[in-house]
């Protein structure tokens, strides 16, 4: 594939940027985050007793956290000051309630917060590239490259396309919020080199807080706009106030980053439950930028963003979770590949093989899922011009709108399911993956699905011919679901020497995993050495009908 091009950045003069306009005025932007969480609170319990039961409530949830679940990157005074928060809790009146509220809201704006310094970020940018260039360019010893050799040899590897030209001009136009594909860790790391290479401003995301557990790693990311989320807090007062920073951060013109799944995929299938909470902060956000400025306000625009890869490192581990949680598999009935050999065959494996990145740069549209062209003005399915922030105030002949019905946040996260389905691309690794689970799956079809898992792999065993047949079957099907819109294909899918393709996808399925997803033996069998982690790649390409375009 032809090397990505070359991008300016769309803001030249650093000072611009969103992210360090908002570190200038950190403090006020805190105050503004408490204060908002606290009205938010008091509008909902306006009667002393319902206050006193929740924070009485949260309280014990916290204090059992401690007590249970407490990790490094937990303050060190975690304990005490939710003791002295009891403490003051009995026989309380009304304004020391408040007081309470107040404390521990300014604790968890503490907590959450970040900071931004340019110095890391270019710091970061390189690290990333450096990294990645690692993971996916096999090394060669005897060169040593600069920066810019790296990153240029890099560009190689992660294939951009999709509406490039156009996220460049949004991210000037008004402030976007992408919401991408979620598979592995390395997910934040590929965009953030995304956003650097195309020229974008730094976007601020959230990370989890065990990511913290790291001092080094912690001290890095807190300095990069990163804000802390942490999982394990289910109380209302720490997630609106999670969703205030959120929420005036794209106010404040912060470009933003969410995974609407919360979480990586466990199943390595693209995630069709979203979390709606976040897409609610953005539409409070949008809300409250029209009430302020009228039509003169700044739009929010979300972007999917759909990863494709022929490896995640996880992968083992996260498909035997989602095979324990659904009870196809008992917890431990597949050895732990953690020992010492499997980490440096893998550790080898990453610098001495190479693979690639294919991202999918989705159409942008509104809060109310209404395409938008480069300026950011939005348009209707007919085409027609569209003043979307009379909808959110109303006027004179229209009611304003509810956008907190259950039907908005629905509407947009089936718009981005959709786009994430539709612009996936088909990698020659994946659909080998498919063709041989199925494969070996037909086999038996007496045995239960979890029977299958309990086999011997020795016994899961396939004529290449076979394979060869069906992927030339199944990469037909997929050609045709990709003329009609609904998947994209790698260029090389086209290619009819199947058994090129055939070679191409298995050496790189699961590059880096010890044990292999698909192997050719001597006799030129196919056969594999973990069912499961074939499973995973297996199920990236379900949910599309393709067997019915199977002749």
């Amino acid at each position: 594939m032809r090397r990505q091009s070359t991008y300016q950045p769309v803001i030249a003069k650093v000072r611009e940027w969103p992210l360090v306009k908002l570190n200038k005025r950190r403090e006020e932007f805190l105050e503004a985050v408490i204060k908002k969480s606290i009205k938010a609170l008091l509008d909902s319990y306006t009667n002393k007793e319902d206050l006193h039961l929740m924070l009485s409530k949260m309280i014990r949830s916290e204090q059992m956290r401690t007590e249970i679940k407490s990790w490094r990157a937990d303050p060190s005074d975690d304990k005490i000051f939710w003791h002295n928060i009891e403490s003051e809790l009995v026989n309380s009146d009304e304004a020391v309630l408040h007081n309470m509220l107040s404390k521990i809201i300014e604790r968890y704006v503490s907590e959450i917060s970040g900071k931004f310094y340019v110095s890391h970020y270019n710091l970061g940018a390189k690290t990333v590239t450096h990294a990645l260039s690692r993971i996916l360019r096999p090394v060669k010893f005897q060169n040593i490259l600069s920066s810019t050799q790296v990153n240029n040899k890099l560009k190689d590897k992660i294939h951009i396309s999709g509406e490039v030209d156009k996220l460049r001009k949004l991210v000037v136009a008004g402030t976007v919020v992408m919401v991408p594909t979620h598979f592995s860790h390395l997910d934040s790391a590929v965009i953030a080199w995304v956003i650097h290479n195309l020229g974008l401003p730094p976007f601020i995301y959230g990370a989890g807080l065990n990511l913290f557990n790291s001092k080094f790693f912690g001290y890095f990311m807190e300095k990069i706009g990163t804000y802390k989320v942490d999982r394990r807090k289910k109380n209302l007062v720490y997630l609106v106030t999670l969703q205030s920073y959120s929420c005036l951060a794209l106010q404040w013109g912060c470009h933003s980053l969410f995974y609407p799944s919360g979480t990586r995929s466990r199943s390595g299938s693209v995630e069709t439950n979203l979390k709606t909470g976040l897409l609610k902060t953005v539409a409070d956000a949008q809300v409250n930028n029209f009430s302020q400025n009228g039509h003169n306000a700044s739009k929010i625009f979300l972007v999917p963003i759909t990863l494709n890869y022929p490896f995640v490192l996880e992968a083992p581990l996260l498909i035997r979770d989602h095979l324990e949680i659904a009870d196809v598999i008992e917890k431990g009935v597949y050895e732990d590949n953690s020992h010492l050999y499997n980490i440096l065959l893998s550790a080898t494996n990453i610098i001495t093989k190479g693979s690639y990145i294919s991202i999918t740069i989705g159409e942008a549209v509104d809060l109310f899922c209404n395409k938008v062209d480069i300026n950011g003005n939005s348009y209707d399915s007919n085409g027609n011009f569209i003043e979307i922030h009379k909808k959110f105030n109303g006027n004179d002949s229209e009611v304003k709108f509810d956008y907190s019905k259950e039907g908005y946040t629905q509407n947009l996260s089936k718009y981005i399911v959709d786009a994430h389905f539709k612009d996936s691309c088909v990698l020659p690794s994946q659909l080998v993956a498919y063709v041989t689970f199925k494969l070996f799956s037909s086999n038996y079809p007496n045995l239960e699905f979890s029977e299958l898992f309990k086999l011997p792999t020795l016994d899961m065993i396939i004529e290449y011919e076979d394979l060869k047949i069906n992927f030339s079957k199944y990469r037909d099907a997929f050609l045709t679901l990709n003329v009609n819109g609904k998947i994209k294909v790698e260029n090389c899918l086209k290619n009819d020497n199947i058994d090129e393709l055939l070679k191409y996808g298995i050496n790189n399925l699961g590059i880096y995993h010890a044990k292999k997803p698909i192997l050719r033996r001597d006799d030129g069998k196919i056969t594999t050495q973990d069912l499961a982690t074939l499973y995973y790649y297996h199920n990236r390409l379900i949910g599309y009908d393709v067997e019915k375009y199977i002749e």
